[in-house]
């Protein structure tokens, strides 16, 4: 040993080999910590991890089947994509379904649930695209024919309908309860529509609570919607919509009977039932034409008729309306032609602030406590020639209609379900 190596290691060869085992011991502890560093703890085992919980993972198409006939709890694990399903079997439902906060994207068939009589919450379907639908082949469109139990926090965005019969993107027909749902960013293009933004028909038992909507139109054919609802019996409540309307209903014909008919409301089409608490914005400009071309002269009983009913809350009001207020702007005319005279041409325009149409031979409806926007404005047109539209509601300012104090003092609206602003009007907690 020349002297630099006493000088490391001293002189003593069990030094030297003390030092080399501890340098060796510090290389092997070093190796197992990257390696324990760098390893991942193993996932429980699907299977054993589902065996803990008390409901079944949704995660694939497939999956769903596992809902028919059901009464069990079931989870979205995922978004899922339903991009080539064509066609689908409606599942009838008794149990529950958490959508998790996850998507359904990219459905183009028209329903989804035939019956529920559980709870579907948390959901949201994102790019539903129908086109035009035959009324006889598919006569229903909605994510639930019939909702007998509840449908809360869901969601529709981004979605579109070209034509469409018998729709509500949340039920077609609701008995039970549809609560804090909404539809934004879609909209309805093309011939024929009839339905409601979140229910096409709201029976007796049924109850629609705060949900709202915000659609745009662009259209020919029929129309026949509610911002909401097409048809209530029930009740709604605490809800809002608006929408923007371009239409030309036109109906030319060749027969005895040619009809061009516009219902259209920012809450319900038809109301007969009671609305509360409710409030809508509408842009609405739709022009409704009919034509009889029939050559047949002197034919009792042909005729023509173009038929609009529109209005801030309720196309047609046989129900009640209270506590609600509207901010519309609303462009209507009526017009059309029968070439032989052989009865008469009619034409009727019930355009006003907050309703339509709102009597009967046998009933009326009843306005009670409700307002519209002193910025609104409604101009109704028979043939070019100015109508009288209904003097509905109370006049207010767009300020005071915005403010806290004159929805829950004046309207004695429930502050627990909105959200106040100075610069637009209340949207929902």
């Amino acid at each position: 040993m020349n002297y630099q190596e006493d000088q490391e290691y001293g002189s003593n060869p069990n030094n030297r080999k003390k030092i080399i085992a501890i340098l060796v011991i510090l290389v092997i502890v070093a190796v197992a910590c990257i390696v324990l560093f760098n390893r991942k703890t193993p996932e429980a085992p699907p299977a054993a991890e589902e065996e803990a919980l008390d409901f079944t993972w949704i995660k694939s198409i497939e999956d769903f089947q596992l809902l028919k006939d059901s009464g069990e709890k079931f989870k979205l694990a995922n978004d899922i994509d339903f991009s080539g399903v064509t066609t689908w079997e409606p599942i009838v439902f008794s149990g529950e379904l958490d959508g998790n906060g996850h998507r359904l994207l990219n459905i183009t068939f028209p329903c989804m649930f035939s019956e529920n009589n559980g709870t579907i919450k948390n959901l949201t379907v994102s790019n539903l695209h129908l086109y035009y639908l035959d009324s006889q082949e598919h006569p229903h469109i909605g994510m639930v024919t019939h909702n007998k139990g509840t449908i809360s926090h869901c969601s529709v965005t981004q979605s579109t309908l070209k034509s469409a019969y018998s729709f509500g993107f949340f039920a077609v027909y609701n008995s039970g309860i549809v609560e804090d749902c909404s539809v934004t960013e879609s909209g309805i293009s093309e011939g024929y529509i009839e339905g409601g933004g979140i229910v096409f028909q709201n029976d007796t038992e049924g109850r629609i609570l705060r949900c709202y909507t915000n659609m745009t139109f662009q259209l020919f054919g029929r129309l026949e919607f509610g911002g909401i609802v097409k048809n209530n019996y029930g009740t709604v409540s605490a809800c809002y919509s608006g929408s923007s309307i371009d239409a030309e209903i036109a109906n030319h014909g060749n027969s005895i009977r040619v009809e061009a008919t516009v219902v259209v409301g920012g809450i319900a089409s038809y109301n007969d039932a009671r609305i509360e608490e409710c409030y809508s914005v509408l842009q609405m400009n739709v022009l409704s034409v009919a034509r009889n071309e029939s050559p047949l002269s002197g034919v009792h009983g042909s005729y023509a008729i173009s038929n609009l009913q529109a209005g801030g809350i309720a196309g047609s009001n046989l129900g009640e309306i209270v506590n609600c207020f509207a901010d519309v702007n609303l462009l209507t005319k009526v017009d059309g032609s029968d070439k032989n005279r052989s009865d008469e041409l009619i034409l009727n325009n019930y355009t006003g602030y907050l309703h339509g149409y709102s009597v009967s031979e046998y009933e009326s409806g009843v306005l009670q406590n409700s307002y519209y926007s002193q910025s609104s404005t409604v101009s109704a047109l028979k043939q070019d020639k100015a109508v009288a539209h209904n003097e509905d509601g109370i006049q207010a300012s767009a300020a005071d209609l915005r403010s806290q104090s004159f929805c829950t003092g004046t309207l004695g609206w429930n502050a627990d379900n909105w959200v106040f602003s100075s610069s637009g009007y209340p949207t929902l907690k």
